[in-house]
């Protein structure tokens, strides 16, 4: 019985494997009999979008499906002898063959068997066609059997000539190039027709690993192989003259190393994918973009040249991007120096998210001044100064580790000091501000405000180049937010042009705080503490400019702008290198003021900025309090303010030729060998009277407190809260608990309450 039964299992197992395969066989020629849509090999590069710069300049010629370089030929303007060489390198029975060649798969086979993996691939040209069409970087044994399926199909729908001139205009060849006759364009900058045999033999070596055999990286090795190619062609079908064969193997080949038909590869790219964005349904062949091709190059060179002077501290890579404040279009961006580098030439760095650090700055001071919290001369603590968060204490320092007491705000903005920036952003809030940056184009701020924290002040947030230059326009445009622009207009196929109007923009700041901003940034008496006199950012005409180092040393970025331009720069190391020790005024700075002194030296005009008179008032204030001076002052100066936003009373820190400080800035104070103000030996910093506090339930209650902080004079305080003492020290760290407290610090016989209130 158990025979019969496994018999049955047997028997009925091999019929339904059967039909299985009957059905799979089925389904397969089913689709190899289906039709390609109309025009699948010709439309996509018979039809190339054509790229402009704003003055008519081409600046590159792109496939419609390919995000790179191209250039479409005709079988008719392809030299015969190509051809052959092509097919004897590539596939010698292409004529004869169904796509697929049988000797070449059992090689291949063979190959991969004795290594076991996959070395050889031994596809045909129809299969390397259908590699490119379906961007196959990788092989594996499913992708290799939908080749071989889809090469039949092809072979059975297209004449072995359409088939091969797909393929010569298809085929990529390294740096981001497709098709023999952009290679020869960009590598020889001559056509195919006008190629030697030597150069064709040199672009047909390049089709098995176009990464590998890289021009620009290994020329040498390309050439061995391109003669090892013309000694095979020379003993098979190839009559070559005793001359002729002394020709290519003594010839030298030379590359041309520039942009010679290209230019601005990136910033075509990045408009190609906007206007793709702009007319998502449109047949589009023609781009004219906002880039000044002569300054891009310009600049281009003026940048390359910076950065070889800091190659030394390991910054290899730099970008820009510069936008006209008016238009608010893009009339430069380099994306990187050399398109061409093999390494990380084709990455566009004005698009990748990095920790701008201190650019991030003047945002939060001018949301401080637009909302009245501060003015420009409002005393800002540089102290040790700890922030509580729900993940715990936020500690802040500065770049130099060191503190400077009582700061202007001007000063903290202008010398780029930490503290004072996170204290400014505590006052506004975290959330406040994560909004406004986000209404201001820093789209890549996508997390929640909590995720960030303080540090948003600081750079936590990664953004790239083009949403900070962006976001810069604001000060120059008296306060207004716009999207910069790339594109002018395009071009559809039946000939019909679509303008790109300007985008509406939206008011975000008063002009009177841009104003502000821009006068700090610029005037270079607000820096000089931090950046001494010879700093790069120090400019012989009117530039507001803002350097912003990231944690490590891992990048260098600038930001800045004057009345008609907005330019901000990156310099680092796409490799996820640090660079050794370069601080951004010293590798971004350099970059920034190199092509602004170009720009300069060829006539551009740099004026200065202008405010609207009624809303903007000098007064005489003293340097230490920030406040309108006395005749007791030693050192004043005029500050600029809003009318909206100007200090109250009269200097009090100094009288009588004393100086007395904010019992807060004791430690200071005894350094500089002033008095401390004794009006009140404590004082409660941190809880405010009246704050209130709410415990978040998703987080363990131990983990949620609060720091108790006091001002004073006195050495031991001690804390109570509600009658109870919980501990002493000048700060110390209470859990919170729900409901109404009244917190106490008290030191000898003087004593200090606050109010607060927790909720749950």
């Amino acid at each position: 019985m158990k025979h019969a039964y496994w018999e049955r299992v047997v028997y009925y197992s091999t019929k339904g494997l059967k039909a299985i395969a009957i059905v799979f066989v089925v389904a397969i020629v089913t689709y190899i009999v289906f039709p390609y849509r109309e025009g699948y090999l010709a439309t996509n590069y018979k039809v190339p979008i054509t790229i402009y710069d704003r003055n008519g300049m081409v600046l590159m010629e792109i496939t419609g499906d390919k995000k790179g370089l191209s250039q479409y030929v005709d079988m008719k303007g392809v030299p015969s002898e190509f051809i052959e060489l092509l097919l004897f390198s590539e596939d010698r029975n292409f004529y004869h063959h169904w796509g697929i060649s049988i000797k070449g798969i059992a090689r291949s086979l063979y190959q991969n068997l004795k290594e076991m993996r996959i070395v050889s691939g031994g596809s045909t040209i129809t299969q390397q066609l259908i590699k490119s069409k379906k961007e196959i970087i990788h092989n594996t044994v499913i992708s290799k059997l939908a080749e071989i399926i889809e090469a039949i199909r092809l072979e059975c729908h297209f004449s072995k000539q359409e088939i091969l001139q797909a393929y010569l205009n298809e085929i990529y060849l390294g740096n981001n190039i497709y098709g023999f006759e952009k290679a020869a364009l960009v590598y020889f900058d001559k056509h195919l027709s006008q190629c030697d045999l030597l150069e064709q033999a040199f672009l047909i070596s390049m089709v098995k690993a176009p990464e590998k055999y890289n021009p620009y990286q290994n020329p040498d090795t390309i050439v061995k192989l391109a003669r090892m190619l013309l000694d095979r062609a020379s003993q098979s079908y190839l009559k070559l003259t005793p001359m002729q064969k002394d020709a290519y193997r003594n010839k030298k080949i030379h590359l041309q190393y520039s942009e010679n038909n290209v230019c601005a590869p990136l910033f075509c790219l990045y408009a190609l994918s906007k206007a793709r964005e702009l007319f998502p349904n449109k047949d589009i062949t023609k781009i004219y973009t906002t880039l000044d091709a002569p300054l891009y190059k310009d600049i281009l060179a003026i940048v390359r040249n910076s950065l070889s002077i800091l190659k030394d501290k390991n910054a290899l890579h730099a970008s820009m991007v510069i936008i006209d404040n008016k238009t608010m279009e893009i009339i430069a961006m380099i994306g990187s120096i050399d398109f061409f580098d093999y390494g990380k030439g084709q990455i566009d760095a004005t698009l990748i998210k990095k920790q701008a650090a201190s650019t991030m700055k003047p945002f939060a001071y001018a949301l401080a001044l637009d909302k009245g919290i501060f003015h420009t001369s409002s005393i800002l603590p540089d102290v040790y100064t700890q922030f509580y968060s729900k993940v715990g204490n936020y500690i802040p320092k500065n770049f130099s580790q060191s503190y400077h007491g009582p700061v202007r705000l001007a000063k903290a903005l202008g010398c780029s000091y930490n503290i004072p920036a996170v204290y400014v952003t505590s006052k506004i809030g975290i959330v406040p501000f994560y909004n406004f940056l986000r209404s201001i184009g820093f789209d890549s701020i996508n997390r929640s405000p909590s995720f960030y924290g303080l540090g948003m002040v600081l750079g936590n947030a990664e953004v790239t180049l083009m949403e900070l230059a962006n976001a810069y326009t604001i000060f120059p445009r008296g306060g207004i937010y716009s999207q910069a622009n790339a594109i002018q207009k395009v071009v559809d196929a039946s000939g019909k042009e679509y303008v790109v109007s300007p985008r509406k923009g939206i008011t975000v700041l008063k002009p009177s705080t841009c104003y502000l901003i821009s006068h700090i940034l610029s005037e270079y008496k607000y820096k000089v503490e931090a950046f001494g006199l010879h700093s790069a950012i120090h400019f012989p005409f009117p530039f507001a400019a803002k350097t912003g180092t990231s944690k490590d040393f891992k990048d260098n970025f600038v930001a800045g702008y004057n009345s008609k331009i907005t330019c901000a720069a990156w310099v680092g190391n796409l490799y996820n290198e640090t660079l050794d020790n370069l601080p951004a005024v010293s590798g971004a700075g350099i970059v920034l003021k190199n092509v602004l002194v170009n720009l300069w030296d060829k006539g551009f005009s740099f004026e200065n900025f202008t405010n609207a008179e009624k809303e903007i008032k000098s007064i005489k204030i003293c340097l230490l309090s920030g406040l309108p001076a006395t005749s007791w002052c030693p050192q004043t100066e005029y500050e600029l303010y809003a009318l909206y936003n100007l200090p109250k009373g009269l200097c009090n820190w100094h009288s009588h030729g004393k100086t007395t400080v904010p019992a807060e800035y004791a430690g200071w104070a005894a350094k500089k060998h002033y008095n401390v103000s004794q009006k009140s030996d404590i004082r409660i910093v941190f809880p405010k009277n009246g704050a209130a506090f709410k415990i978040d339930t998703t987080i363990r209650k131990s983990l949620q407190a609060i720091p108790l902080r006091v001002a004073s004079t006195q050495k031991e305080i001690w804390w109570f809260v509600d009658g109870h003492c919980i501990g002493k020290g000048c700060e110390i760290v209470w859990q919170l608990q729900q409901g109404n407290h009244v917190i106490c610090a008290q030191a000898d016989k003087h004593k200090d309450y606050v109010n607060i209130v927790v909720l749950e």
